[in-house]
């Protein structure tokens, strides 16, 4: 990355102009280039310290930190393995302050599930507010150690492979407020376990859960979205498959609640009917992929609703609100 710079003439020995460089990025404050690095991959903005030496540790203090499989290529794994263990070494080994914001971390390679995690526990004592990790998971109690966090404000945790994590029996997230789980499962107390360990989480995402999501108790919830969930059934070959859609929760109590997105769910008369009584300020419902029995929506308050490739018996909408989107 070359810092910009604007020619400024001036007179040589003949009295001929002539045109010095002036690096303007580099005067900018720490906090600015900071912001400029953030949007770089870690890895690249550790190799800014080359530039200058206004620039040679600037890569130690930074707030954001953004590591990527894709950014340690190499055809022959036991090298890359050995690469991303002296970066994320050097990293925390040479990080001079405090506390780190965000965290983005995406590792597919099961072969190195060990050292991200390792990575990831290492970095909780710089005390991050945003955290998002997607890996391949061997084990189902990988993030386990993650759930216990007093900085962190808004988690993503994303799975790939066939495993699902699952919630560990304790929980204290008490600065949380967004939270996605992308295959995890539920049993029957691990909403409430949930809850209880995020009391003031306002906005909550399920990607591909499976288990009890009933019952749902939340007087903070503002949004809420259940995407592609429901339970598992052995399929043929004895391999693990979830159902093409899931049911809504029997028991609901969401006073705060605002906003629902349901995709691929599938809806009658009496969940729905269940469900809306149990969110009475629901302002914005959402429908895409779900299927069903003949349905009613009636609510006063709803003002926005959308439903996209829903397959529906017979759908009998009376949303008396003033509706923005239909």
């Amino acid at each position: 990355m070359a810092p910009s710079t604007k020619k400024v003439p001036s007179k040589n020995f003949y009295g001929r102009r002539q045109h010095a460089q002036i690096d303007r990025i580099s005067k900018l404050p720490d906090e600015i280039l900071d912001k400029i690095l953030s949007w770089l991959p870690t890895k690249e903005a550790a190799q800014t310290s080359i530039i200058s030496k206004r620039w040679r540790n600037l890569w130690a203090s930074l707030s954001c930190l953004n590591i990527n499989e894709t950014d340690f290529s190499s055809g022959n794994t036991t090298k890359l393995y050995a690469m991303f263990e002296k970066f994320g070494n050097m990293i925390l080994s040479h990080h001079v302050i405090s506390y780190i914001h965000t965290i983005n971390i995406n590792f597919s390679d099961p072969n190195f599930s060990d050292l991200v995690r390792t990575w990831i526990s290492s970095s909780m004592k710089f005390r991050p507010r945003v955290v998002s990790i997607e890996v391949h998971l061997p084990d189902p109690n990988f993030f386990e150690f993650i759930y216990s966090s007093a900085s962190i404000e808004e988690m993503s945790l994303k799975i790939h492979g066939v495993t699902w994590s699952s919630l560990p029996k304790a929980i204290n997230l008490p600065c949380i407020r967004r939270l996605s789980l992308v295959k995890t499962s539920f049993d029957g107390n691990s909403l409430t376990r949930l809850f209880s360990g995020c009391p003031v989480l306002e906005e909550l995402s399920l990607d591909m859960c499976y288990g009890d999501f009933s019952p749902i108790f939340n007087q903070k919830l503002i949004c809420l979205s259940l995407i592609d969930c429901g339970y598992l059934y052995r399929g043929p070959g004895m391999i693990w498959s979830t159902l093409l859609s899931c049911a809504l929760p029997k028991i609901v109590n969401l006073p705060c609640i605002r906003r629902v997105y349901l995709h691929q769910a599938y809806l009658n008369e009496e969940s729905v009917g269940k469900f809306l009584a149990g969110c009475p300020l629901l302002e914005d419902l959402s429908l895409e992929n779900c299927c069903g029995e003949y349905l009613t929506l009636f609510r006063q308050n709803i003002k926005k609703f959308s439903m996209d490739s829903c397959i529906m018996e017979s759908l009998r909408m009376e949303l008396l609100g003033t509706l923005k989107r239909l």
